[in-house]
């Protein structure tokens, strides 16, 4: 049982304390997700060897610890090795770690729109970034 209201209020109580049954609700927005669909961030950069540039799918994990490089990659740009470290190391899809040795190059990346810009970035050499296939979107975001 609703409380008895003991004042008046300039007789507004009614506007004021009963719900509203002429509401109408506004959608601003819709949003559909596919159930397995899942969007990496990536971008095109352009690797610079001394002898060779190409343009190249990075695909950016903003989680990561480190920056990692496929080892055909580094060994088709000649990327110099800086170092060798000891690793645990588990891949997207992966269901255990392992621990490897594994050379840490030097990448230079340039800025495709003016190559004068570049940075140079250190990355682990590995055989496999992902385990699972990661398929590129049809869909321009």
């Amino acid at each position: 049982m609703a409380p008895t209201i003991s004042q008046c209020f300039r007789n507004r109580h009614g506007d004021d304390f009963s719900p509203k049954s002429d509401t109408n609700n506004i959608v601003s927005a819709v949003f559909k997700t596919e159930v397995n669909s899942v969007l990496l961030q990536t971008c095109a950069e352009l690797i610079d060897d001394k002898n060779e540039q190409e343009v190249v799918r990075l695909f950016l994990d903003n989680g990561s610890q480190r920056s990692f490089v496929l080892k055909s990659t580094s060994e088709k740009f000649n990327f110099p090795i800086l170092r060798k470290e000891n690793l645990s190391i588990c891949t997207f899809g992966a269901k255990e770690t392992e621990i490897k040795t594994l050379n840490i190059v030097k990448i230079k990346l340039k800025n495709r729109d003016d190559p004068n810009v570049c940075i140079a970035i250190e990355a682990v050499e590995t055989e496999h970034i992902s385990i699972t296939h990661l398929p590129t979107s049809d869909k321009k975001i």
